[in-house]
């Protein structure tokens, strides 16, 4: 499998191409608009659109008093783009009942996930071998509900799916709070019958 990460070393030329080539190949966007989306500044974002325009992948236009960017560029790159895992991944959001999922371990045929939350588990097994089938590699996904996350010893994650660290982080803090709220109302109750 061709790692497109290792080809194109900037991220956010890296985020560009996939947001232009697979996520939303027909979209007309501004610069400030794409530095929301993929939280980089303005000025990084034109830079890296203008490589992209003259590469010939982009082309502007002034509209009223913005210029707005759109993909022009069709050729075997935007295959690439389709078909990498990242956005294979992505149809994991369709699943309902998640509250956080990201991919833990990346080999070249072998991808492993955290998923927490309820989700329906027969709709996130068909869509998981539809991705399997359509990206010739394999899923392997644990899933956790948000009241257990305390117990468990979460791998590091590698990028998010669903979700962000700081979300995972707050499903951390709150399991942690209901748990010991849990062991101090123990606490109290064990003293207040030895009296």
């Amino acid at each position: 499998m061709l790692k497109i990460d290792k080809l194109i070393t900037s991220g956010l030329r890296l985020n560009l191409l996939r947001y232009f080539l697979a996520e939303n190949p027909k979209a007309k966007v501004s610069i400030r608009q794409l530095s929301r989306e993929l939280n980089y500044s303005p000025s990084h974002v034109k830079r890296e659109l203008e490589v992209l325009e003259s590469a010939g992948i982009l082309r502007s236009e002034q509209i009223g008093n913005q210029k707005v960017y759109y993909k022009t560029y069709s050729g075997p790159l935007e295959n690439v783009f389709k078909s990498e895992p990242h956005i294979l991944l992505d149809k994991i959001k369709d699943v309902t009942g998640i509250d956080v999922a990201y991919v833990y371990h990346m080999f070249s045929d072998e991808f492993k996930m955290v998923i927490i939350g309820r989700p329906d588990i027969y709709f996130l097994n068909r869509i998981v071998r539809n991705i399997e089938n359509e990206g010739d590699f394999s899923v392997q996904f644990d899933v956790y509900n948000k009241e257990e996350v305390y117990k468990r010893i979460l791998p590091k994650p590698l990028f998010f799916i669903v979700g962000d660290e700081k979300y995972l982080e707050q499903i951390k803090s709150r399991s942690i709070k209901r748990e010991e709220i849990k062991r101090r109302l123990k606490d109290y109750r064990k003293r207040r019958w030895e009296r």
